[in-house]
Order: C-alpha cells, then sequence, then structure tokens
C-alpha cells in the first residue's frame, strides 16, 4: 500500500471515531472486536482475515465519512489486499463482497444494500417522557427491523452537528439522520439528558406510523427501549 493511501485510511477510520467521540476501548466493544483491530485500522492496515468486523467498520466509515478518496482507496485496498478480482470485477462488486462474507444472514439485514429510508422522531408520551421513535419508510424494511432487532445491543446514539447518529453494530444497522433543520424542542431535552449522561429512551413502532397522527401511538404498540451512554447499552424495557 503507498504511502498515501496508507495515510488516508488511517485518518478515516479514526475521524469517524472520534465525531463519535469514543475512546478505542469503548469503540472496539461497540463492535465487538478488540481494541488491536481498532488501532490496525487506524494506522492504516487492514485485518488478516476478511470478517464480519471490518464489514461493519466499514459501512459506518461509509456512513459518517463520505469523503470519494477514503472510499475509493478503502475499495481498492480491500481488493488488492485479500485478492478479490472475482468479486471487484462484478456488476455490483459490494454487494458480491457481502454476499460472499455474510452469505444468508445477509438476508436479516436488508438495510445493508437495500436503499432503506429511516425515520427518526423525537416525541413525548404520558407516562414515557420523551424519547426517539425509529421506524423504517418501507413495510417490509420495518418489519425486517421489527423482527431482527435484538432485546439488548451495545449500541451508540448521539446528536452531532444537527444530525441523529443511532449505531448499533449486531444488526448492521448506521445511521446518520440530518435533523438540522428540526425546531421539535424535545430534541433540544434528549440532547440535553445525553450530555448529563443520563438514560434515554428508543421505540420501535410495532407497526409503521401513520405521520400524520404520530400522536395517537399507545404504547403498547411500542418496543420501547432505554440507551444508557456509559456503556453504550440498549436494553428492551417492559413497561406496565
Amino acid at each position: 500500500m503507498s504511502t498515501t493511501k496508507h495515510k488516508t485510511l488511517a485518518n478515516g477510520f479514526r475521524a469517524v471515531r472520534e465525531l463519535m467521540g469514543m475512546p478505542q476501548t469503548s469503540y472496539a466493544r461497540l463492535f465487538d472486536a478488540e481494541r488491536a483491530f481498532v488501532q490496525e485500522l487506524e494506522e492504516g492496515r487492514l485485518p488478516a482475515i476478511l470478517d464480519q468486523r471490518l464489514l461493519k467498520f466499514m459501512l459506518l466509515s461509509f456512513t459518517l465519512n463520505r469523503e470519494p478518496k477514503f472510499i475509493s482507496d478503502l475499495l481498492q485496498q480491500i481488493n488488492n489486499f485479500y485478492g478479490l478480482d472475482h468479486v471487484f470485477n462484478q456488476e455490483f462488486p459490494l454487494l458480491a463482497l457481502y454476499e460472499q462474507t455474510l452469505g444468508k444472514e445477509m438476508a436479516k439485514w436488508p438495510w445493508i444494500i437495500d436503499s432503506a429510508r429511516f425515520r427518526c422522531k423525537a416525541i413525548e408520551k404520558k407516562r414515557l417522557g420523551s424519547f426517539l421513535m425509529l421506524w423504517g419508510q418501507k413495510g417490509e424494511i420495518h418489519n425486517s427491523l421489527i423482527l431482527n432487532f435484538p432485546q439488548q445491543a451495545q449500541a451508540f446514539i448521539s446528536f452531532v452537528d444537527g444530525r441523529t447518529i443511532i449505531v448499533i453494530p449486531s444488526i448492521y444497522l448506521f445511521l446518520d439522520l440530518n435533523t438540522t433543520s428540526s425546531s421539535n424542542p424535545i430534541v433540544k431535552d434528549l440532547e440535553l439528558k445525553l450530555e448529563k449522561r443520563e438514560t434515554i429512551g428508543l421505540a420501535i413502532p410495532k407497526e409503521t406510523p401513520d405521520l400524520q397522527n404520530l400522536d395517537t401511538i399507545i404504547w403498547e404498540k411500542l418496543r420501547l427501549f432505554s440507551y444508557s451512554q456509559d456503556n453504550n447499552m440498549l436494553r428492551e424495557a417492559a413497561f406496565r
């Protein structure tokens, strides 16, 4: 790898972690990886084995670091380092790369390859207080989200420069949702809670919600989660 490409990869991977404001140890834990794995990437080196961990770091980097030079250099080095000409010569090389690595498991997470669109809105309900509600705009995508969303998972949720960042590596969910134009005061309330390292809530509606009637949603039709920034853990809550 040339020195320039080496530096591009190192800076690109490091920039994403620093944007999230996480130390290497916590960042590695979020991805169920070793700290040494993160260190390798931030030195511009690819791991000896191509596995799910690299694909997850790659997807997050593509979500938060849209620098064309970083993306092109990373894909070129993955091709060269792992000898994947047979993959990158196909019409849709990224799809082929994920299919080769994940196999049938990829069907669980259609948002890896589908042009899936997710919506997120800060809302407030009696008995629940303020929380984020997340859903897929397409019915089939949302059904997969409900079916495969774990009861407990390492996660990262934050508000960065007017954007809502939701990262759940175990289900390949890496979202960067633009909320810069939002005048919703509940967003500020949740942002303040995170700044104070308080727990916030995340809800997944059991059905795709009606955008015109979000205020009518009742809690029995939500999967409710609590998110703790201290351990970056998302846990499903039993609400009575």
